[in-house]
């Protein structure tokens, strides 16, 4: 039995792996999959460099690029800057704090061929997540697991520390080489269309990076179902009786195999710290039964809800207000998926919101899976799919702010 958990732990690892590639494939040369994203109107500006670092024809070549995309960016309105070497420029998501992200394009000079170039130059597109420095060896470790994993040179993660602030930042980084297929794609898209797919794919790999090292995390626990009775319930009613059951079950089986995870009787179910602490950026699962009393997510008024959150300093309230009006009209006009949904909260007697992404689960259907899986199977697949779902979530609202739309609403 343990060689088949493990057997499958890897397979999950190789398609996620794989999922990164195609992804990232499919975004620099597949078809654009959201023609919104010319929500701009960019064009490309013929500016010429001056102060040039390196006279090398790839340095150069990849210097006009990046200051064409930058100068059209800026004329379009983008929070943009332009390094001080003229060799780059950072797109900022927000203010400079925990939990905030920003996009980085610049020129990467390899002089020790660490990445097995053919060329010391290359352009290295990232996305990065701010964290509070306190979790730097966290996140450190975190990047050198993924390093290791993908073992691949032209994607990887790194951690730096911000000068002069109490915050590291977390990137994932894409190096772009001279090839055919990038200077066709240049000239297909412009200069401004091409980084926006490569920005894209960065964050993408961002997300898929947090999944593989998520799961890793979720699979290291053996957990098996224990049977433990409930006291003091709520509802004289079979569905939420039920219901209780499987959760209390999942706790405990959780709870015996050693997660960071505590009980929480007004909610009926169960938190789990994913990295054991409480800061910004840092993230957490909730599970438990659900009063729907309005049946906004499923037919009865019972069911189970798995949340994804990640945690936000309240100062960013306002920003994650939006997001979460955006997504969840998104999911209720557009995608209309009901048993999913986006909110937020604010934790007792500390500085930190939380935006969660929430997913139901009727009792029909949890019966029904859990017969096959099992309780702690089971809810691990559920709180899978709640991270996942946050994940795109956060992609969607990127997109819309790379666009540079506004809520409907505003």
């Amino acid at each position: 039995m343990e060689t088949i958990i493990v057997l499958l732990i890897v397979s999950l690892m190789l398609w996620l792996i794989f999922k990164i590639l195609k992804g990232i494939t499919s975004f620099l040369f597949g078809s654009s999959s959201n023609e919104a994203t010319s929500y701009h109107d960019v064009g490309a500006i013929d500016n010429e460099p001056s102060d040039l670092n390196y006279k090398n024809e790839v340095y150069i070549s990849f210097r006009n690029k990046i200051q064409k995309a930058y100068e059209s960016y800026k004329k379009t309105g983008y929070n943009i800057e332009l390094h001080s070497d003229g060799d780059g420029f950072t797109i900022a998501n927000g203010s400079l704090s925990d939990g905030n992200s920003m996009y980085m394009v610049y020129i990467y000079y390899d002089e020790q061929n660490l990445s097995e170039l053919n060329d010391p130059f290359c352009i290295n597109v990232s996305y990065g997540i701010y964290f509070d420095r306190r979790n730097y060896n966290d996140y450190k470790e975190q990047a050198e697991y993924l390093n290791k994993e993908l073992k691949k040179n032209l994607l990887f993660y790194s951690v730096d520390l911000v000068e002069g602030s109490n915050l590291g930042i977390y990137y994932s980084n894409l190096l772009i080489i001279t090839n055919g297929n990038l200077c066709e794609k240049m000239k297909e898209l412009g200069e401004v269309e091409l980084f926006k797919r490569l920005m894209s794919a960065a964050r993408e790999f961002y997300y898929q990076g947090q999944e593989i090292y998520g799961d890793k995390e979720t699979s290291s626990h053996d957990v098996g179902a224990i049977d433990n009775e409930l006291s003091d319930l709520k509802y004289d009613n079979e569905v939420y009786i039920s219901l209780s059951n499987i959760v209390r079950k999942a706790y405990e089986s959780y709870k015996k195999s050693g997660y960071n995870i505590t009980w929480n009787s007004n909610i009926d179910g169960f938190i789990i710290l994913e990295d054991g602490s409480l800061s910004a950026g840092s993230s957490t699962y909730i599970v438990h039964v659900n009063n729907d009393h309005r049946n906004l997510y499923t037919d009865d008024p019972f069911c189970i809800v798995v949340a994804y959150g990640i945690l936000f300093e309240r100062s960013n309230n306002d920003d994650y207000e939006e997001k979460v009006e955006y997504l969840n009209n998104y999911l209720y006009t557009g995608a209309k998926r009901p048993g999913i949904s986006y909110s937020l909260s604010t934790l007792e007697d500390d500085n930190l919101g939380a935006f969660y992404c929430n997913v139901a689960i009727s009792n029909d259907d949890s019966c029904k899976r859990m017969k096959e899986l099992g309780e702690a199977e089971l809810f691990k697949q559920l709180m899978r799919e709640a991270r996942a779902f946050c994940y795109g979530g956060q992609d969607l609202y990127s997109d819309k702010v790379l666009r540079g739309e506004k809520n409907s609403s505003n």
